[in-house]
């Protein structure tokens, strides 16, 4: 889940492989709300959400779903929309995401990919700018890891890993 602050709710999007349940519900600060939009992502968990505030969007990268490749969309608080692009991450599974309002991207690190049936943890950096996924090589990266958090702390501007 992640935070829109254009509209003052907390978004939750998620499912479950083995109960083919997915759902998107928000919270205001008083209560839940489920939406019942017209499209949505796959059934998935294990995916990571950032909230876009310079475009007002969240932003999902879904999560490693049997042989499809994790794709990704983004909820404007009505409908989800699927958006292709010409790059994207590997199929990752419990990755993490954070959007750098000052340089206007979402940042994803990390998770894993099944690689040979077997669990392989990356350490690699993407970027979403809403148009494109870009791989990013910086000088010093974490190692690879999974199911841990980014933020992004507007006071330093950075993000940060936990």
């Amino acid at each position: 889940m992640a935070y829109d602050s254009a509209r003052r709710v907390v978004v939750l999007f998620g499912g479950n492989l083995n109960t083919s349940q997915g759902e998107t519900w928000e919270w205001d600060g008083i209560g839940w709300f489920q939406h019942t939009p017209v499209h949505q992502p796959p059934v998935r968990d294990g995916h990571a959400l950032a909230y876009d505030s310079a475009r007002r969007v969240m932003v999902l990268l879904e999560a490693y779903g049997g042989d499809q490749r994790g794709g990704t969309w983004e909820w404007d608080g009505t409908d989800w929309t699927q958006r292709t692009s010409a790059h994207r991450p590997p199929s990752l599974y419990a990755h993490a995401m954070a959007y750098d309002s000052v340089r206007g991207v979402v940042v994803l690190f990390g998770g894993y990919v099944w690689d040979t049936g077997e669990e392989r943890l990356l350490s690699e950096t993407w970027e979403w700018d809403g148009t494109d996924w870009a791989q990013r090589a910086p000088a010093q990266e974490p190692l690879a890891r999974r199911g841990h958090a980014l933020a992004y702390d507007s006071n330093r501007g950075v993000v940060v890993l936990f």
